[in-house]
């Protein structure tokens, strides 16, 4: 009589993990099918039954093992002791969803006359608590991460990304491309202390009207990098810029905003920048830093306009940074890079140019700064004669014509 074999043991424990696709515990060899791949998923605490060593581990969406799993590998246990296997899972890090595990454990050579395969399944919650303290259901909360630096939010959907305004002082990591289309009018995050990480992902889509229009309002002390701003309008009355007006200690690099409209419409001064509108420091140990940013299709407007910040009297200093602009209109002061007291090292604009600017800086002083034509923007050495980074930090794009930032390569 042929034995059904022992039951597989396994206990899910539902524990999300931030490590890489493909990394299993000691003991285990995992083989993920059909190419899926992805940042994240589960941790499955496995123990081998005695009499099989090799197993096939299937998720599905849902309660039931029913139609197609999500994700199938082919599971090596070696080790008698639990161990723990590492699925990626493409989940809703928004809020809980269920999912369905089917293990089946396979004969083993030359038992094939005298068992069969055992299989077992088993459903689980991915998360039904939001880590950061805020009730279920609540709009936006946050189901991964517990905003500590080495433990951030993760930011999957314009709700969350909204809800970042209820943890001002925590660190954010976003985790996909996010479209703020959903809010006819984005209400600025105000005072923003934490840090904010892209992930070399974009935010679009946004239309903000306010005084003091912008993403993050006026961060201080916060740090804001590796972030894409793309088809959006900054409509403001005094401020109109992408990550805000800068109060000191704040740090952007490795961003960009492309084909971006900012106005400010106060008179006689407002200020406008792609990156920065204003700031309010005047000490060199209150410095803000702007670094290995870039703008293009730009169309700005105001009284103090820069392309990557409306000034750098007060300390904001740009480093690495390139402009393309098609539209400029100031009624004081504009210029490429900033509107005026240019503060910048190594960075480059465009001259002659379609929007009639003439000067990185809105007071004629280009210091720091190198134009280049249009054509020149696509020869690499004008840039790493400046000292630009393209092994880690840039790559030239051949059909752009121009450096873009390799973190945004997915």
């Amino acid at each position: 009589m042929k034995k059904l074999m022992g039951t597989v043991v396994a206990v899910l424990g539902a524990l999300l993990v931030l490590v890489p696709s493909g990394a299993a515990g000691d003991g285990v060899t995992v083989t993920v099918q059909d190419g899926y791949s992805c940042d994240y998923g589960v941790n499955i605490p496995f123990t081998r039954t005695g009499r099989s060593d090799s197993y096939t581990f299937e998720i599905y969406a849902g309660e039931t093992a029913a139609g197609a799993p999500e994700v199938r590998a082919e599971v090596e246990v070696h080790a008698d002791s639990p161990v723990t296997v590492f699925l990626p899972l493409r989940y809703d890090v928004t809020g809980p969803s269920t999912h369905t595990l089917k293990v089946t454990a396979h004969v083993l050579p030359g038992r094939e006359g005298l068992e069969r395969e055992g299989v077992k399944t088993i459903s689980f919650v991915t998360a039904s608590t939001p880590t950061c303290g805020c009730a279920a259901g609540t709009a936006g909360a946050f189901y991964m991460g517990t905003g500590a630096a080495a433990d951030p939010y993760w930011i999957s959907s314009p709700q969350q990304f909204d809800h970042v305004r209820l943890h001002l002082g925590k660190s954010c990591q976003q985790v996909n491309d996010i479209s703020l289309a959903v809010f006819d009018n984005f209400s600025p995050i105000p005072s923003f202390t934490g840090s904010y990480d892209g992930g070399g992902y974009v935010i679009s889509e946004a239309n903000i009207t306010a005084n003091a229009a912008s993403l993050f309002g006026n961060p201080v002390n916060a740090q804001i990098e590796n972030l894409g701003v793309r088809d959006s309008v900054f409509h403001g009355q005094r401020l109109a810029a992408a990550m805000g007006t800068f109060y000191g200690k704040v740090v952007v690099r490795n961003c960009f905003v492309e084909d971006c409209t900012f106005i400010a419409e106060s008179t006689p001064y407002s200020y406008t920048g792609s990156i920065s509108a204003g700031d309010d420091n005047t000490s060199d140990n209150k410095l803000n830093r702007i670094e290995n940013c870039y703008a293009a299709g730009l169309t700005i407007r105001g009284a103090y306009v820069g392309g990557i910040s409306s000034e750098g009297n007060g300390g904001t200093k740009s480093i690495g940074c390139y402009t393309l602009i098609d539209s400029l209109s100031s009624t004081l002061k504009g210029g490429a890079i900033t509107g005026y007291d240019i503060n910048a090292s190594a960075c480059a604009w465009e001259y002659p140019n379609s929007a009639g600017v003439q000067y990185a800086c809105g007071d004629k002083n280009n210091n720091g700064c190198f134009a280049l034509t249009g054509a020149e923007f696509a020869d690499q050495s004008k840039f790493t004669s400046q000292g630009w980074d393209f092994d880690t930090v840039w790559r030239m794009d051949g059909s752009l014509g121009r450096p873009v930032l390799r973190v945004f390569d997915h």
